[in-house]
């Protein structure tokens, strides 16, 4: 019971980490040190599929939990607080390096191996600056057509937010579904508050199921390339990894929804306090 807690709440945090643009649930779940256990159990669900469901329906019950409770929340601080919120997310970020760094380097490797580093950055930095400043409050009609793209986008956005340093969140921006989908996700308290009204219900449950159901199938897939890259090259995925991070870290200062909300003296004096705070915070939880 203690590790099911313990585990719920880890995935609340990993799903949190989804609703922001620019992280990356793969790069949390290495914080919080679950990211190999996570590969192994989705990748090989059925080798033991007591053991594993025993970890990812904790995980995958916080996950859910973490979206839903905070997407509003997160919403809020993007819009009003965007920078002193982002420069924390910048600081778990970058808190990682060395932790990813001990990983890369605790099997035999090779210098070389320093090349993936660079060319995985680069990589990042460039999807980074296609970017363009979005509406968080967007909506669309409903249809069979937004149904598919959700399956899709779902499906694609999981296979990149399982890899630490890229981010699901800006794959759905570049698909155009991330307003949509965080303003049907704020839906549900409006459903909470009003559980009489079903025509919200119907909304939320024809955008979040094809969604749902992609990021699972999504989840699978990557997680079966991830554990065959993890057996075979550990240490070279590790060290490109790192570069992920690197150009993860890049991608939220380059972000313009981290100085949507306007930047003042204030909010750079706060936004290098939470940065150092996030730092501070993934370092601590990188040690355990």
């Amino acid at each position: 019971m203690r590790n099911a807690l313990v585990n719920f709440f880890k995935g609340a945090v990993i799903g949190v980490t989804n609703v922001v643009p620019g992280m990356s649930g793969g790069t949390m779940a290495v914080i919080l040190g679950i990211f190999d256990q996570l590969i192994e159990a989705a990748g090989g669900f059925y080798k033991d599929i007591r053991r594993h469901s025993a970890f990812l329906i904790p995980v995958g019950l916080g996950a859910v939990s973490g979206i839903v409770a905070f997407s509003s929340i997160i919403e809020y601080a993007l819009l009003n607080h965007s920078f002193p919120t982002c420069m924390f997310f910048a600081g778990l970020v970058a808190g990682t390096v060395p932790l990813i760094y001990r990983k890369a380097t605790e099997q035999p490797h090779k210098k070389s191996y320093i090349l993936a580093t660079f060319v995985a950055m680069l990589a990042v930095i460039i999807i980074t600056l296609m970017r363009s400043p979005d509406d968080f409050a967007a909506r669309t009609v409903v249809d069979a057509a937004l149904m598919i793209k959700m399956f899709f986008g779902g499906a694609l956005a999981a296979m990149v937010l399982m890899i630490p340093g890229v981010s699901g969140s800006f794959v759905l921006i570049l698909m155009g579904l991330y307003p949509i989908i965080i303003s049907y996700v704020s839906s549900i308290t409006d459903f909470l508050l009003s559980p009489s009204d079903l025509r919200i219900l119907t909304e939320i449950f024809l955008v979040l199921a094809p969604l749902a159901v992609g990021i699972i199938i999504g989840v699978v897939l990557i997680s079966k390339v991830i554990g065959v890259l993890m057996e075979r090259a550990y240490s070279l995925t590790y060290f490109t990894i790192l570069g992920l991070v690197f150009g993860s870290v890049f991608g939220l200062f380059n972000d313009p929804i981290t100085y949507q909300s306007g930047v003042s003296e204030l909010d750079v004096l706060i936004g290098t306090a939470t940065l150092v705070l996030g730092v501070g915070l993934a370092l601590k939880l990188g040690r355990k």
